[in-house]
C-alpha cells in the first residue's frame, strides 16, 4: 500500500506547497514534469522515513485504539452499531493525538525531502555541489540523504523547533482524522455486511478492501489542516528564510494567496492515496485481529 501510494503522496506535497495556485498545476501534468526532470526517484522522494515509521505508526494507532476501545468502553453494547461508531471513533482520536509523537518528525523530514530538488535536473545522491557558470550549463545541486538532511535540522535547529516543528499542526489533523478513520470503516463494514447479507466476520478482502479504501478517502475531508501543516513543515529548513510566524499566521497568508480554494488544491492525488492506503490496511488488520481474538468484534 505505501509503496503504490506514495507517488500520489509526493505530487499531493508538491501542490500544496507550490507558490500560487496557478503553479501548482493538476496531478497528471505535475507527475510528468517530475518523473521528466527527476527521474523515478523524484517519484519516490522521502519514502524512507515511512516505510520505517509506518510500522511504529501502525502499531501505536491499532494498538491503542484497541486497548481505548477494549477497557474504557468495555461496558458499552457492542451489539449497537451507534455505540460501536462513537467509542470506535473516540479511541481513534486518543490514538491519534499518540501517535503524533512519531508522525510529527517523520512527515516533516518526508515533506523536506520530497521537495529537494523540485524542477532541477536530476543527479546523483552522492555527487557534490557544482556551480557551473551560465554559459557552461545549469547549476546541479547537491542532494541530501534521509539520514544525512536528518543530522542537519538536528545539529542546526534542535528536536523542538527541528524535527518536530508543526507539532500543533499534526495534533488538529490526527486527533479528528482518526476519530474519522475508525468510526467510518465501523460503519462502512456494518452497512457491507448489511447489503451483503453476511456477518461482519464473514467479510472476505474484497470487500473489507473497498470498504476501507472509502475510509481512507472520507478521512481526508480534513483536508484543510493538512495543507497548512505541509506548507509549515516545507517552511523554514536549514539556512533557507522562514516565511510563517506561527499557525495563524500561516493560515492567514494562505487564505491572502488563494481564498479557500487554496486549502482543498491537491485534493485529488490525496483521495487517491487514502483509498490504496487504507484498502490494503483495514483487511489485513481487521483478519490479523480476528485470527488472535475469533468470535469478537474487531473496529
Amino acid at each position: 500500500g505505501l509503496i503504490a501510494s506514495h507517488p500520489w503522496d509526493t505530487i499531493r506535497i508538491r501542490i500544496q506547497s507550490a507558490r500560487s495556485v496557478q503553479k501548482s498545476g493538476n496531478s497528471v501534468a505535475l507527475a510528468y514534469e517530475i518523473f521528466r526532470k527527476e527521474k523515478m526517484r523524484g517519484i519516490f522522494k522521502g519514502m524512507t522515513y515511512p516505510l520505517i515509521g509506518q510500522i511504529a505508526i501502525n502499531a501505536l494507532v491499532f494498538g491503542v485504539q484497541d486497548y481505548v476501545e477494549r477497557n474504557l468502553f468495555k461496558e458499552v453494547d457492542k451489539s449497537s452499531l451507534r455505540d460501536r461508531v462513537v467509542t470506535n471513533g473516540v479511541s481513534g482520536m486518543i490514538a491519534g493525538g499518540v501517535q503524533t509523537v512519531v508522525v510529527c518528525p517523520m512527515e516533516l523530514m518526508k515533506i523536506r525531502m520530497q521537495k529537494q530538488g523540485e524542477g532541477r535536473q536530476h543527479v546523483s545522491w552522492t555527487m557534490k555541489k557544482m556551480h557551473i557558470g551560465a554559459s557552461t550549463g545549469p547549476v546541479l545541486e547537491h542532494y541530501q540523504g534521509p539520514w544525512e538532511k536528518t543530522k542537519q535540522v538536528l545539529r542546526e535547529q534542535g528536536v523542538r523547533k527541528g524535527l518536530y516543528r508543526g507539532w500543533w499542526f499534526s495534533i488538529f489533523r490526527e486527533v479528528p482524522q482518526f476519530g474519522i478513520y475508525f468510526s467510518s470503516f465501523t460503519f462502512l463494514k456494518a452497512k457491507m455486511a448489511e447489503v451483503r447479507h453476511k456477518s461482519e466476520g464473514d467479510l472476505n478482502v474484497l470487500e473489507l478492501s473497498l470498504a476501507g479504501g472509502v475510509t481512507g478517502v472520507a478521512t481526508w475531508l480534513w483536508y484543510p489542516f493538512d495543507v497548512v501543516k505541509t506548507l509549515y513543515q516545507a517552511d523554514g529548513a536549514p539556512g533557507k528564510p522562514v516565511k510563517y510566524k506561527g499557525m495563524w499566521d500561516c493560515i492567514a497568508q494562505s487564505y491572502k494567496r488563494g481564498g479557500w480554494r487554496f486549502f482543498w488544491r491537491g485534493f485529488g492525488p490525496t483521495a487517491v492515496r487514502g483509498f490504496v492506503n487504507s484498502a490494503a490496511t483495514f483487511p489485513i488488520v481487521t483478519l490479523y485481529m480476528a485470527s488472535f481474538r475469533p468470535g469478537e468484534r474487531h473496529l
